[in-house]
């Protein structure tokens, strides 16, 4: 037995849309679980940047697809998706401008919960912070061994190293 029929979805399209939307929820669990419990930032900062960027970027592009499906009745295609690459911030601005559009007219506690997402002060630097580990920070060490431009400058420890001496300053 399928899934419930989703209209503009084939029966194999719909399973995948259930798979990848628990794919992005355990990405997402267990990249706040790991945040959470990390023992040590050198063993564990790539695991928790992997695990939260790739879930970031899985839930905003299921965000985006499920707005397109409702809007044209079809799944974006492969090359559509593929344009947003690994840009989480184009990815939320994108996904935030959906949100608010479809709920302009909600109550009044769902645009207060929107409003706090827009207001927030921290989730401008998180979605910074993984779009850069998604776009230039997961094969930095690579990259370097293959003598390709470093865009991004010094490795992440390092850069969470001197954030936390930064801290310590203030």
């Amino acid at each position: 037995m399928g899934p419930v029929p989703i209209a503009g979805l084939t029966q194999d399209q719909a399973w995948a849309l259930i798979e990848e939307m628990t794919s992005a929820r355990n990405l997402l669990a267990y990249g706040d679980e790991s945040l959470r419990s990390a023992p040590f930032i050198e063993t564990t900062l790539d695991p928790i940047l992997s695990l939260l960027s790739i879930g970031v970027e899985k839930l905003q592009k299921l965000v985006l697809g499920v707005v397109r499906l409702d809007e044209t009745g079809a799944w974006p295609t492969f090359n559509e998706m593929r344009a947003y690459r690994h840009n989480l911030v184009t990815m939320h601005e994108a996904t935030m401008e959906a949100i608010r559009e479809r709920t302009a007219s909600s109550s009044d506690f769902v645009r207060e919960q929107v409003a706090a997402v827009d207001t927030d002060p921290v989730l401008p630097l998180l979605i910074a912070t993984l779009d850069r580990y998604a776009r230039e920070g997961r094969f930095y060490n690579l990259d370097r061994l293959a003598e390709r431009q470093i865009l991004i400058g010094p490795g992440l420890l390092d850069l969470a190293e001197r954030h936390r001496l930064d801290e310590r300053e203030v």
